[in-house]
C-alpha cells in the first residue's frame, strides 16, 4: 500500500500529502466512524486525544499502521516525535518506507 502511495506522487510533499489522505481514510473506515475524513486536522495532535482516539484505539490504529505498510514499530518509534500528528506520522512512514526499500 505504502508503495502505492510513493509511486503515484511526483514530488515529496505529494508523497506525504498522499500519505496523510490514506492515514486520514485509515482512522475514518477502520478505527473511528464519528470520524469525518475531510475534518479531521492533520496538525491534531495523536497522543493527547484531540483525534478522539482512547488508548484502545490508539493501539489498533498503530497494529493496523503495522499490518497495511509491512513494518514494526520499535520501542524508540513509539515517541511524540512520531505521533505528534499526522503529518509527522506520514513523514515518518514515508522514510522508513524509503530506509527499506
Amino acid at each position: 500500500m505504502l508503495e502505492t502511495v510513493a509511486d503515484n506522487a511526483t514530488q515529496p510533499e505529494d508523497v506525504i500529502v498522499q500519505m496523510i489522505n490514506t492515514l486520514k481514510n485509515m482512522l475514518v473506515e477502520r478505527i473511528n466512524t464519528e470520524l469525518v475524513q475531510h475534518e479531521i486536522n492533520e496538525n491534531a495532535s495523536i497522543l493527547e486525544g484531540e483525534l478522539g482516539l482512547d488508548s484502545i484505539m490508539l493501539v489498533e490504529f498503530i497494529s493496523l499502521l503495522e499490518d497495511n505498510f509491512n513494518l514494526t514499530f520499535g520501542e524508540n518509534d513509539l515517541t511524540m516525535d512520531v505521533f505528534t500528528n499526522l503529518r509527522t506520522l506520514a513523514d515518518f512512514l514515508v522514510k522508513k518506507n524509503l530506509a527499506t526499500a
